[in-house]
């Protein structure tokens, strides 16, 4: 499994030096606060024949619950960011389906 989780690295030059390493059938995963860098690492992963390539947007936000009124707790800083999961496999995906 190859995890790369970084604000300022660019994930696709981390995957230039470790996806020949990781074997098939292997996953990848990306996690980013901000979608510019998840982007190129699905194109580049596109490019190499991954599969299941689901590209997603975590949030995490407390709701407040009281009587007769629920909202998002105003005073918190929200967490989220972008994961981006792939399995690398060895030939062309499109003959394998």
């Amino acid at each position: 499994m190859i995890l790369i989780g970084s604000r300022s690295v660019d994930p696709c030059s981390l995957l230039d030096l470790l996806f020949d390493k990781l074997h098939p059938s292997g996953n990848v995963v990306v996690y980013s606060p901000t979608i510019q860098h998840c982007q190129p690492a699905q194109k580049w992963l596109h490019e190499r024949g991954a599969i299941h390539m689901v590209l997603s947007d975590q949030m995490y936000r407390v709701q407040q619950i009281l009587p007769d009124r629920t909202h998002p707790l105003m005073s918190q800083m929200v967490v989220g960011g972008y994961v981006l999961a792939a399995i690398k496999v060895i030939g062309d995906p499109e003959k394998m389906e």
